[in-house]
């Protein structure tokens, strides 16, 4: 009796061992999923982020330019000089640093063109008044044209570094 009792001991202490490392290795590669994960989202939240960033601004910076020059009493001349500054400053963002690592792959120059751009547009927007429907069409058409390819760009980066790009899927099996 106390030979099979043994045994039995044996056995699921074996079995227990069995399942403890189990659990252990199941833990461990858990928590290296959740690393991984963690990280993607940080360099995707980065370059999305600069992308999107870009694009938001692009919008205000046309809704900000069509109300003064329609001569909107809430928007003043600085408003728009200060919008302006601000698309301006986030498009060397998208070609610059560390952060765009990411969108630099995808880029195809069109932002260097971009910034080119609102150098030569620069003192229209200085010197555009409220009702000069010329100065306006000049600054609203140059800056529209920034809209399509600042949308590829984004969708350019989600595809590259999103949670579902081929780049994504090969660190997953990478795991």
């Amino acid at each position: 009796m106390s030979r099979i009792f043994r045994a039995r001991l044996g056995r699921y202490g074996l079995l227990a061992f069995a399942v403890l490392v189990f659990t252990g290795c199941l833990l461990f590669s858990v928590h290296r999923v959740k690393q991984q994960h963690e990280v993607d989202l940080r360099e995707v939240d980065a370059s999305l982020w600069l992308a999107s960033r870009a694009e938001y601004e692009l919008q205000r910076l046309l809704s900000t330019l069509d109300r003064y020059a329609l001569g909107r009493a809430d928007v003043a001349h600085e408003d728009l000089l200060t919008q302006f500054e601000i698309f301006w400053s986030r498009l060397p963002l998208l070609i610059q640093g560390v952060d765009s690592a990411s969108i630099q792959s995808v880029e195809d120059a069109t932002v260097s063109q971009m910034i080119a751009a609102l150098k030569r547009l620069e003192p229209a927007v200085t010197t555009l008044r409220p009702g000069d429907r010329t100065a306006y069409l000049r600054i609203a058409d140059t800056l529209q044209s920034f809209d399509a390819p600042l949308r590829r760009l984004s969708r350019g980066v989600k595809a590259t570094v999103g949670l579902n790009s081929v780049a994504q899927h090969a660190r997953r099996r990478g795991l």
